[in-house]
């Protein structure tokens, strides 16, 4: 919860208060509020993780990981950073605080994600581990972040749009074991 709830939440709070400090102080009331919302959101899922998830769906997820969510967050902060995002004059300065916030309703939300495991196809396999190794590097580096986020966002997306097309197949699956 602390790593990747909390720590997300004031990353965002601290960039938004140090460097877009009159933003900040007209908007801190609705950033406070959206910052709690993912962090109750960041608890509410480990709390179902830990109640449904980890025995009942041995190959899915049902919403966003939190290690996912805070790591897609953190990643999108630099990105925005590095790119001089802050700015005073820039019109899409919530976009950080509503992207925060759409992932901490994406946590809480009843889609499944497939959960990265061995799979038959031993090109995905090798497709899937290339990707995780060159993500850990590129993340311990603190390199290629664009690339870090692009890994991430394929996978949430893709693997969210291909969980509503076997949506009904994994009810019917978990309701059969």
């Amino acid at each position: 919860l602390i790593a990747f709830g909390i720590a997300p939440a004031f990353c965002l709070l601290h960039a938004y208060r140090s460097l877009t400090p009159e933003w900040y102080a007209e908007y801190s009331p609705l950033l406070l509020v959206g910052l709690s919302l993912y962090v109750l959101c960041a608890a509410m899922r480990l709390a179902r993780y830990n109640a449904v998830d980890s025995d009942s769906l041995a190959d899915w997820f049902m919403g966003l990981p939190s290690t996912l969510a805070g790591g897609l967050n953190v990643v999108v902060l630099i990105i925005a950073y590095k790119y001089g995002f802050f700015n005073e004059d820039n019109v899409l300065l919530p976009a950080l605080a509503i992207f925060q916030m759409i992932t901490a309703l994406l946590m809480v939300s009843p889609l499944f994600l497939p959960k990265l495991v061995m799979r038959k196809n031993k090109v995905l396999n090798m497709v899937q581990i290339a990707a995780i190794i060159t993500g850990y590097i590129c993340g311990f580096a603190m390199m290629f972040t664009e690339y870090i986020f692009a890994l991430v966002a394929l996978y949430a997306f893709g693997g969210f749009g291909y969980g509503l097309v076997v949506r009904q197949s994994v009810i019917e699956a978990k309701a059969a074991s």
